[in-house]
């Protein structure tokens, strides 16, 4: 079975913008043994613990990212936008016969 990339935990907890705190709170990670929930979450996110199917699943729908992204060798890079090339019809933005303008 293949593991899980500990970085790519990390790297979709801080692009989903959640703090280990709030990530913690958010995927059920309680205190265990004496062991805060988010310091379980940092033991996860080093790859000092496997996380369970379950908690894998959690974070893909906490952290919005698909289950095999977790597979990753490394985070996947940052695609560019691409340019919006759509346009306004005509007479959207034209002025009104009362002068007013009529604007998006």
């Amino acid at each position: 079975m293949p593991k899980v990339n500990p970085s790519i935990l990390r790297w979709a907890r801080e692009t989903a913008g959640l703090t280990v705190e709030d990530a913690a709170d958010k995927l059920g990670i309680g205190d265990a043994r004496g062991v805060a929930g988010s310091d379980r979450l940092v033991m996860l996110e080093n790859g000092e613990v496997e996380p369970t199917r379950p908690q894998l699943i959690k974070m893909s729908t906490q952290y919005r990212r698909p289950l095999l992204t977790f597979y990753l060798a490394e985070p996947p890079a940052k695609a560019a936008r691409g340019e919006d090339f759509r346009t306004v019809p005509d007479g959207v933005g034209a002025p009104l016969s009362d002068g007013s303008s009529f604007g998006l």
